[in-house]
């Protein structure tokens, strides 16, 4: 980025950046919202989406969230998200290098790619650990077993993050 832009171009830089990366994680739960809508879930009687700052809650429910529905609900997530990166680095190739278009939607990209890179992380609320809960299920057709295993892999990753933790310290 220039060196000599004036506090008030930063300062659009960074509402424009954030107003677009906004727009990102309504459209990832939008998408979340029409396949489930797709898959036959129904709203609560509350019928609304509420955006948190690590995730949302839509108010649609099921009768069971280890099926291959909500495997396609939570999958399609990380996708949306690693698409709106390549849309956003692509178009951000139109403009001249370094301009403040470029730049703004460089830094969309490269937050949605992240953003869709930690949304597989099976842990959480992250759309990982439901799309990792509905594989096993696909395969086990044991709701106990999936249970266990999740938490058994759960202390894995924890154990792991902790050691992993140590290394870089």
């Amino acid at each position: 980025m220039k060196k000599n832009l004036p506090p008030k171009n930063i300062i659009g830089l960074g509402l424009i950046t954030t107003f677009l990366f906004f727009l990102s994680i309504i459209i990832h739960t939008l998408g979340h919202v029409l396949i489930m809508i797709h898959e036959g879930y129904t709203f609560d009687e509350n019928n609304k989406i509420i955006l948190m700052l690590l995730g949302s809650k839509t108010g649609l429910v099921s009768n069971n969230d280890m099926t291959m529905a909500s495997l396609r609900s939570a999958i399609i997530g990380p996708l949306v998200n690693l698409s709106l990166s390549s849309l956003f680095s692509n178009l951000s190739k139109i403009f001249e290098e370094k301009s403040i278009a470029n730049i703004i939607l460089d830094q969309v990209g490269i937050l949605n790619f992240f953003v869709g890179l930690i949304n597989l992380i099976p842990v959480g609320n992250f759309d990982g650990k439901l799309i990792l809960k509905s594989t096993i299920f696909y395969f086990s057709k044991d709701k106990d077993y999936t249970i266990e295993l999740i938490n058994v892999l759960r202390r894995f990753l924890i154990i792991f993050s902790i050691i992993i933790g140590f290394f870089l310290i």
